[in-house]
C-alpha cells in the first residue's frame, strides 16, 4: 500500500497528544483528570486511524485475488509484522527492568503479554497501557474478517451495527467515551474493547462514506 505521510503526521501529533495528557497526569496532578483527556481523545484518534487503514487495505487488495483466505492471512501477518517488533522490544525492556527493580510478574501474564493479551481480563501488564496494543491486534483480525468474508454485509450492516452497539454502551453504562482497559464489562471483556469497537469500526465506515462520495461525484485522488 502507497504511504501516506499525512497519516504519519497525524499519528506523530497523536503520538504528542498521548504523551503531553500522561505527563501532565504524573507531574502536576497526581491523577487522572476528567477535565483533560486529551490522551484518551488521542486513543480514539488512533483506533479510527487503524480502521480507515484496515478499510483501504481490504478495498486496494479484495480485487486483485479471489483466494479470501490467503487474502486474510496475508493482513493477518502485515498486522504482526507492524505491531509485534517495537511491541516485544518495550515488553522485554520493561520485563528487564522490573525483574531487576521490582518484583518479577507472574509467568504467566508475561506469557500471556508476549501473545497480546496484555491488561485484558484482569491479565497484568508488562507495559503500561498495552492494551491498546492488545485490543488493536485482536479487533484488526476480527474486523478483517468481516471485510473479507461478509464484504457489503460487513460493510453497510454489520461494522455500523456493533460499532453503534458499543457506542451505546460506553455511555449508558459508564457515561462517556474516555475509557480505558477497565472496568470490565460483565466480568468478561474490557472496556477497552468497547472503545476499540467504536473507534476501528467508526474508521471503516468513514473509509467508506468517503469512497462512495468519491466515486459519486468522480473526485481524483
Amino acid at each position: 500500500m502507497q504511504k501516506i505521510y499525512a497519516f504519519d503526521m497525524f499519528r506523530f501529533l497523536l503520538a504528542l497528544c498521548v504523551v503531553f495528557g500522561h505527563t501532565y497526569i504524573v507531574l502536576f496532578k497526581g491523577s487522572n483528570d476528567p477535565g483533560l483527556c486529551i490522551q484518551n481523545l488521542a486513543v480514539d484518534g488512533f483506533f479510527i486511524l487503524s480502521g480507515f487503514l484496515i478499510a483501504m487495505s481490504y478495498f486496494k487488495n479484495v480485487s486483485k485475488s479471489t483466494n479470501i483466505d490467503i487474502l486474510v492471512i496475508n493482513s493477518i501477518k502485515n498486522k504482526i509484522k507492524r505491531l509485534y517488533p517495537e511491541y516485544l522490544f518495550a515488553t522485554v525492556l520493561t520485563l528487564i527492568l522490573m525483574c531487576v527493580f521490582f518484583k518479577k510478574p507472574h509467568t504467566v501474564d508475561i506469557l500471556f503479554n508476549l501473545v497480546f493479551m496484555g491488561q485484558i481480563n484482569n491479565i497484568g501488564g508488562i507495559v503500561s497501557g498495552a492494551w491498546y496494543i492488545s485490543v488493536l491486534f485482536w479487533l484488526s483480525i476480527l474486523f478483517i474478517g468481516l471485510l473479507y468474508y461478509k464484504r457489503n454485509s460487513a460493510v453497510f450492516c454489520l461494522i455500523p451495527i456493533i460499532s453503534l452497539m458499543a457506542f451505546s454502551y460506553c455511555f449508558a453504562i459508564f457515561g462517556g467515551l474516555s475509557l480505558n482497559a477497565f472496568p470490565l464489562v460483565g466480568g468478561f471483556i474490557s472496556a477497552g474493547f468497547l472503545k476499540g469497537i467504536m473507534g476501528i469500526g467508526c474508521g471503516i465506515t468513514t473509509f467508506f462514506v468517503c469512497q462512495n462520495l468519491k466515486e459519486k461525484f468522480s473526485l481524483q485522488p
